[in-house]
């Protein structure tokens, strides 16, 4: 019972963030969304002399496809609040779908999103990111082994978490995220011993500057969490 009294309290203050009657601005709302087609194709040498030839060496495919509702308001006091959905047509389902406050203490997100562990890391696939890039989907019509590619151990995904994010200060920043169980996405109820991580911590920090003409971003991330068993 006390779980439910829990769960209802919540959905009740989300409710109250998103229609706070006491508005400095009036609502914005913004919807946007992207839409990737590909074709791909390889020609490639046979393995070994007794190697029969290949199939098809090409395809086409529409791997990529969502779009995203925005809503951001300022209360009287100056405190910002908001929330965003992302829907994904490829897995026809809700991909992300959160609420957030920001103020000059930072910003506070409450829903499914990446964590900050996930979300202020810093690598080759900041920069070519997309399917077919360097953190893209690679397509080869034969293939032994496996292809190495950059990642981390691991992250929190998409789960119901709360993260916090601080202001930027001369360039540094730091996250911090907990996600109560990695399994548990939108209304999800599952329990704690199904194999699934719990009791997940992350947190990160990051410097983004420029030195004359060059600049400078690079970041530190750590994340715990415990394996659920019987």
């Amino acid at each position: 019972m006390m779980k439910k009294i829990l769960l209802g309290t919540t959905a009740i203050v989300g409710t109250a963030l998103l229609a706070g009657p006491a508005l400095a601005a009036g609502p914005e709302l913004g919807m946007s969304g992207n839409v990737k087609f590909e074709a791909s194709f390889v020609d490639q040498d046979p393995i070994t002399a007794t190697t029969s030839s290949y199939t098809r060496g090409y395809k086409f495919s529409t791997d990529d496809a969502e779009i995203v509702f925005k809503a951001k308001a300022t209360a009287d006091n100056g405190l910002e609040y908001g929330a965003k959905i992302e829907y994904e047509f490829e897995n026809e389902g809700t991909d992300e779908a959160m609420i957030w406050l920001e103020g000059d203490w930072g910003t506070i997100n409450l829903g499914t999103e990446d964590g900050a562990e996930d979300a202020m890391k810093v690598g080759g696939f900041s920069l070519l990111t997309a399917a077919g890039g360097y953190d893209g989907e690679n397509f080869f019509t034969n293939s032994s082994g496996a292809i190495v590619g950059p990642g981390s151990v691991g992250d929190s995904g998409d789960a119901n978490k709360i993260t916090y994010y601080s202001p930027s200060m001369s360039g540094f920043r730091v996250g911090a995220s907990y996600t109560p169980d990695l399994g548990a996405e939108n209304d999800d109820q599952l329990s704690d011993d199904d194999g699934d991580q719990e009791t997940n911590f992350g947190v990160a920090a990051e410097y983004k500057g420029d030195f004359d003409q060059v600049g400078v971003h690079a970041s530190v991330r750590y994340m715990t969490a415990n394996y659920e068993s019987n």
